[in-house]
């Protein structure tokens, strides 16, 4: 007769237990961890080292490179930068590039103030190019 109610007592127990732990586990949503790729990368971006960006010489850009001109205008000249030379020319009154005025600048020949100049014009006009190092070489 113990082995019966103790029996009986367990299985009262169990069944007790089950039903308290339905009723909760409905009301208990499972906890899921999304993981993608974004995710992950906006988790270890700020502990890494960014990477500079890695700019490829393409042909479309070399093309580019070499069939644009950058032109800075000022209130009466144009200038831009060919074959490593400066080239300076008037505008007409329509704002429109007089081609027969356009000439080589002497840099050689500039007092300080137009060097200074002539220098803000050259840095504005290879401003993005990553070739321009600043230095001849020779170091």
């Amino acid at each position: 007769m113990d082995f019966a109610l103790g029996s009986l007592i367990s299985a009262i127990v169990l069944l007790l237990g089950y039903f308290i732990f339905n009723k909760t586990k409905t009301q208990l949503r499972p906890f899921r961890i999304r993981v993608s790729q974004s995710r992950t990368h906006s988790l270890l971006y700020p502990i890494t080292l960014p990477m500079p960006p890695h700019h490829k010489k393409t042909q479309s850009l070399i093309h580019l490179e070499k069939s644009q001109v950058k032109v800075l205008f000022t209130q009466s000249h144009a200038y831009w930068i060919s074959n490593n030379s400066v080239y300076r020319a008037n505008l007409n009154e329509n704002g429109l590039i007089v081609q027969e005025s356009s000439e080589v600048l002497d840099m050689m020949g500039m007092d300080k103030v137009q060097l200074d100049e002539m220098m803000l014009i050259v840095e504005k006009l290879t401003e993005g190019k990553n070739s321009d190092y600043w230095n001849s070489g020779n170091s």
